[in-house]
């Protein structure tokens, strides 16, 4: 193999760049290069000014001096191909020159110059040899040497790496969650099934179809939430691949030690550099959090059932009380003090008692919960604007401007312009009339205070937390002039 690549680099050198055929009637310019006399001359005539065809040099009075070593020698090669002395391995066809890449690693070599690459173009991106400096293709352009320019682009390519493997350890991570996340939704469904049927023991007989309805209903939510939660965890690890993929090109290039290799594929290597940063801009996928919607399966259910069989079962309402000790001096109590209202003037005076609320017109239940599943009525009205109901932590603050929000001890639904919010501000679900009655549900040891339209019972949200001190139910009746507000009081 040896033998054969120097014998092509010796036929290599017969060659005229200019007819790319064995040299006849070889000439040598002052530059060095040679050329067949008959090249040079049809070149020249062609041209305004006498330049070398190769490093383009200006020849003073088209001076040239034949070379009889060059003539005779590629003669000689000429005659040893006629008479077949060359094998198939060591002949080179003078046209094949032209494609270096025929005759060993020619990539290494300048097509247009046949001069080794030693020269890096910043401009152009792209490897030279010296004679590409002087050319008119690369005028005003700036170069260093190959090393340097590989050093760069392995430096850019080292840096892209590291924010890449710690993209990836956080989407990884971010899969792991999601994983979780379904695993859990699969147990709490399976949790939610279990206490849909100890609700309906008593009523089976009656209502087994109503059960079924409702069963269904669940699995088609669970089956919904997972086909989400599985087609982020599908995204997930689509985006992980990516990543990976991204990460092993970026290898591939950092361990290629052919230097050449890498700066002609620069464009390649830079659409790799591109793609890799466009994992940042665009967003990353987020974890699917929700689960099954708590209030619809575990809430007052046979409550609910007892609104559409009143025939069937009587659960006998019981009403509770407001305290008045807690009340803002505004609020109005009927007799019973099942009715509020702000009246807008002083109805008791304010005392320094922290139990009593001194600027917001609210009132608590005179009851306290510390265990058990509870569920009362509220009689909002239709045209009163503004309400708060809820529950509140015994130990929550009352003076002063309080702020409703669950890290407060507050779990409330409020009525402004017209729209529902949660104590964190944000809405709840859309719904296509204001109620007129809300339903509250407290479950102590399960955690969770969850929020009804009572007419029909509808579901409007869940809070969940984990309760340690007496909760009382908490109420807001609006603006001066409101309607009162009705308290009902159901135990389950």
């Amino acid at each position: 193999m040896a033998s054969c690549s120097n014998s092509n680099e010796l036929l290599s050198e017969l060659v005229c760049s200019v007819c790319l055929e064995l040299f006849q009637d070889a000439a040598t310019l002052e530059c060095g290069h040679s050329f067949c006399k008959s090249c040079l001359d049809r070149k020249w005539d062609s041209e305004k000014n006498s330049i070398c065809p190769k490093c383009r040099a200006l020849i003073s009075e088209r001076k040239y001096m034949r070379n009889n070593v060059l003539s005779n020698m590629a003669d000689r090669a000429r005659e040893m191909q006629i008479k077949g002395e060359t094998n198939e391995k060591t002949q080179i066809k003078p046209s094949d020159l032209s494609q270096r890449a025929e005759v060993g690693n020619t990539d290494h070599f300048c097509k247009e110059h046949s001069e080794k690459l030693k020269l890096f173009c910043k401009e152009d991106e792209t490897p030279i040899c010296y004679t590409c400096v002087d050319s008119l293709k690369h005028c005003g352009h700036n170069f260093i040497p190959l090393h340097d320019a590989v050093s760069i682009y392995k430096e850019k390519l080292t840096e892209a790496k590291f924010p890449l493997e710690t993209h990836l350890n956080e989407i990884e991570e971010l899969q792991e969650k999601q994983m979780q996340r379904i695993s859990e939704v699969n147990d709490q469904t399976k949790a939610m099934e279990l206490h849909i049927k100890s609700e309906f023991a008593t009523l089976h007989a009656f209502l087994q179809n109503k059960e079924q309805q409702l069963i269904q209903k669940l699995r088609e939510e669970k089956e919904r939430t997972l086909k989400e939660m599985e087609e982020n965890l599908r995204c997930i690890k689509e985006f992980s691949d990516t990543i990976q993929t991204q990460m092993h090109d970026i290898q591939s290039w950092l361990e290629q030690n052919d230097a050449l290799h890498i700066l002609q594929n620069i464009t390649a290597i830079e659409n790799l550099l591109t793609r890799s940063q466009k994992n940042f801009i665009k967003s990353s996928p987020k974890l699917v959090k929700h689960g099954i919607t708590l209030g619809v399966y575990k809430g007052p259910l046979q409550y609910g059932i007892w609104k559409e069989m009143l025939s069937v079962i009587n659960p006998g309402l019981t009403s509770i009380t407001f305290d008045p000790n807690t009340a803002h001096p505004n609020l109005e109590l009927c007799e019973d003090f099942t009715r509020v209202k702000n009246s807008g003037i002083y109805q008791r005076p304010l005392t320094d008692s922290p139990e009593q609320f001194s600027l917001c017109a609210c009132v608590l239940g005179l009851e306290a919960f510390t265990t058990g599943r509870h569920y009362w009525e509220v009689e909002v009205g239709q045209n009163n604007s503004v309400w708060d109901v809820g529950v509140t932590q015994a130990s929550s603050n009352r003076r002063g401007n309080i702020q409703i929000s669950p890290k407060n001890g507050y779990w409330t639904v409020s009525l402004r312009q017209g729209i529902l919010y949660t104590a964190s501000d944000s809405a709840c679900e859309a719904l296509s009339a204001k109620p007129q009655k809300m339903g509250v549900y407290l479950d102590y040891e399960g955690g969770q205070v969850s929020f009804y339209d009572a007419g029909d019972m509808v579901h409007l949200y869940t809070f969940t937390c984990e309760f340690n001190e007496k909760l009382h139910p908490y109420f807001y009746p609006g603006l001066k002039g409101s309607a009162p507000l009705k308290l009902f009081h159901l135990c389950l």
